[in-house]
């Protein structure tokens, strides 16, 4: 019972380790679906008229896909950095070396990325919410959200440059996820996901709704970092269990 009951589990571990088989039309609709915002992004830059700010169209252009080749460098450099620091971990400190496994290593690296890129989003909300502003921010005084009217709100640079990494880390993930990353089971339900952000953080910077859209995201990234690091701990075997009467120091933090 015990021998097949291993086999049934690895497996199991294998199956899940193996990339899906996705619906050609379901995934030629997403795509045309995220193509066709990419389109709209670039077209919206290219026509909105940002008067709170000195800078051209052509140059808000730039800056867009200046953010996109930043955060796709910044990624790719996690995962690296991530991979080779949780190896050496894992065989050294870790018990029973937790990483060994392609698809839990895998699961750590895309775990590491994501802490660090809500930490960097949750430092510039917190900067843009309770220290640019100050006493006259919109997180403390509910009416400035929508005072004065969206269409008369000047917003700092500082606000333009969170939404413009937002916007180019759910593009560079979703251009990831659909054409570089294996597919797994959750594939299509994580497609939508990035399509649905990528729309409402879109659809939220061209109407002006940065205000509001800004306290949105800072409740989003500031509670993801905890999750974040459940995930790393429980990757990394470093939880704490009720029978262990003798967790070791880091199992406590």
């Amino acid at each position: 019972m015990g021998l097949m009951s291993k086999k049934k589990t690895k497996a199991l571990e294998e199956a899940a380790d193996s990339p899906i088989v996705v619906d050609p039309m379901t995934n030629a609709i997403l795509t045309a679906v995220f193509a066709a915002q990419v389109f709209g992004i670039v077209w919206a830059l290219a026509t909105a008229k940002f008067f709170d700010m000195k800078i051209s169209n052509v140059e808000m252009i730039k800056a867009f896909f200046a953010a996109c080749a930043a955060v796709t460098i910044i990624i790719n450099f996690v995962k690296y950095v991530s991979r080779r620091c949780g190896a050496f971990l894992s065989k050294n400190i870790f018990p029973g070396d937790p990483l060994k496994k392609r698809r839990t290593m895998k699961k750590f690296e895309d775990q590491m990325w994501q802490l660090t890129i809500h930490i960097s989003m949750s430092a510039l909300e917190y900067y843009i919410l309770f220290v640019e502003h100050g006493e006259a921010s919109w997180y403390t005084h509910y009416y400035m959200t929508f005072s004065p009217h969206k269409n008369f709100q000047i917003n700092s640079a500082s606000l333009h440059v969170l939404y413009l990494l937002q916007i180019a880390i759910w593009i560079v993930t979703c251009v990831q996820h659909r054409f570089i990353e294996e597919r797994h089971k959750d594939y299509v339900m994580m497609y939508v996901h990035h399509i649905c952000t990528i729309g409402l953080v879109g659809g939220s910077y061209y109407c002006n709704y940065l205000r509001v859209g800004s306290l949105v995201l800072w409740v989003h990234d500031v509670s993801d970092i905890l999750v974040d690091l459940i995930k790393i701990f429980n990757y990394c075997q470093l939880e704490v269990r009720a029978w262990d009467s003798n967790p070791r120091p880091y199992q406590l933090l």
